[in-house]
């Protein structure tokens, strides 16, 4: 957790996992704690997701995978962040935003939003970005929710690419199921509660492939 004082820290690239905490925290409690980016990170099973408390205000947070948490994001007296091209799938609850909180959610039509695992809006015109827009609370909204996951679902470990690690990660774990002594919910990118072949096409078919 970054606390008040920590401006303009660049958090990239990182594997958070398994905490009953934050998965990643910033704070202005104490003093200013402002313009962060935060992307490109694997931020799963946490109790918080992505946490900005305190008047944390004028972050970029981009292109993580934030799955499994109980919220994925949570946004205490926190304005003027912009968040998106995020995959934010199956959390216990996608995001809590506190009252006066208002965000950016989206880049703009061009740039889109973030992808919901729970959106349930049409792509009429085939965009690839929903018609509605995905509405958190009266003063938060993605205009331009994406309908289909970005970034690399299948980087298990975070590090902008699908390589040797990611099929060895799966590897490891296939077989496995949920309370498995090898399980590894990161390599089931079915979300079936267990890790199968169809994983491991998945990850072939995407290796060699890097962000950006």
């Amino acid at each position: 957790m970054a606390r008040g004082g920590s401006n303009y820290l660049n958090v990239t690239g990182n594997t958070v996992m398994h905490n009953r905490g934050y998965g990643i925290g910033l704070t202005g409690f104490g003093g200013a704690s402002n313009y962060a980016t935060v992307s490109r990170n694997l931020i799963v099973n946490n109790s918080d997701g992505i946490a900005l408390g305190q008047y944390s205000n004028y972050h970029t947070i981009m292109q993580n995978n934030v799955s499994r948490n109980g919220y994925g994001f949570y946004i205490e007296y926190s304005m003027q962040n912009t968040i998106w091209g995020n995959n934010i799938s199956d959390n216990d609850q996608q995001v809590y935003v506190s009252a006066g909180s208002v965000n950016n959610w989206d880049g703009g039509y061009l740039a889109g939003g973030n992808f919901w695992s729970d959106y349930t809006g049409a792509d009429a015109d085939g965009d690839a970005i929903g018609d509605e827009p995905y509405v958190i609370n009266p003063d938060n909204q993605d205009r331009y929710p994406l309908m289909q996951h970005s970034g690399l679902v299948c980087d298990l470990n975070g590090d902008g690419q699908v390589d040797v690690v990611d099929m060895a990660m799966a590897s490891v774990a296939f077989g496995s199921y949920l309370g498995h002594p090898r399980w590894n919910p990161d390599a089931d990118l079915d979300g079936n509660d267990r890790v199968d072949i169809k994983d491991i096409a998945r990850i072939a078919k995407d290796f060699g492939k890097t962000v950006g």
